[in-house]
């Protein structure tokens, strides 16, 4: 691990200090941690100062390795797993396979070629095995819960397309089945907007119903979507708002149109409209 790692990589240093120019081959061997490794073998100590071996059982030739720094702890393969312990050694230290990162503000795939020409510089002999960006890397690991969830959204625009019309058809109907006593009441002398919201009302009123109903299912359904999940909450207050509300609104238009409609009629031909 070189000196620039993780700030390259924005890694927050947690504690102690990261590699340094210092940290050479004949220097005192030392290591960084992250911060899983912490939580594990030192369980609220301090870190900082105590050694470490990679031998499974230490003896006397044991090479042991002093703790230098924590870093905050990454996802190394996917985001619905935990993070694993990490041990970060100087490249000074450990010359072993090496990978590089770059930071760039322009099209990190651009710099391909220059980065094969750097390195043909320094050693004719090395080879680049494969080149990709954090966002490919990010892409690759999320490929199956972008899947799922691009499948997920599909259903559910279809079954929120079908609820739409189911309401708007159901409270049409309804609406409609009341011509007649809408007909009576305005031939007794009610008002035509007194008509018209008592058939909304009693239109939202089941909507509203069937929202709690199927919100309170929804808030439980939503927990076997958490892994698949990533920087939103599975009690998402936007999806939970918006939803609803296409619903109140499509019962309201359903009930507005048709009791509109027969308010304005002539009380008589109301009567005879069944």
């Amino acid at each position: 691990m070189t000196p620039e790692y993780f700030k390259t990589m924005r890694t927050p240093v947690l504690a102690g200090r990261a590699i340094t120019v210092d940290d050479r081959a004949d220097a005192p061997q030392v290591v960084v941690i992250n911060e899983a490794f912490a939580r594990k073998y030192f369980q609220g100590e301090d870190p900082i100062g105590k050694r470490i071996t990679f031998d499974r059982v230490p003896d006397s030739a044991s090479v042991w390795n002093t703790v230098i720094g924590v870093v905050k702890s990454q996802h190394q393969t996917k985001l619905n797993l935990e993070p694993q312990i990490e041990v970060f050694e100087p490249l000074a230290q450990s010359p072993a396979g090496m990978f590089a990162v770059l930071r760039t503000a322009g099209d990190p795939a651009s710099l391909g070629p220059a980065v094969r020409r750097t390195v043909a510089e320094i050693d004719p002999a090395l080879a680049i095995e494969s080149m990709r960006t954090m966002n490919e890397v990010r892409a690759q690991s999320l490929a199956r819960e972008r899947f799922l969830t691009t499948l997920l959204l599909l259903f559910a625009s279809v079954g929120l397309a079908l609820a739409v019309v189911g309401v708007y058809g159901v409270m049409a109907q309804m609406a409609r089945r009341r011509v007649r006593e809408m007909g009576i009441r305005l031939a007794l002398g009610a008002q035509a907007n007194d008509v018209r919201w008592l058939v909304v009302r009693n239109g939202l009123r089941l909507v509203l119903l069937g929202l709690v109903i199927g919100t309170a299912g929804a808030l439980v359904a939503t927990r076997t979507m958490q892994a698949l999940l990533f920087g939103v909450a599975p009690k998402d207050p936007l999806t939970f708002v918006s939803v609803p509300l296409v619903l109140v609104l499509t019962a309201l238009v359903a009930t507005w149109v048709p009791a509109t409609y027969a308010s304005r009629a002539d009380p008589a031909t109301a009567l005879r409209a069944e």
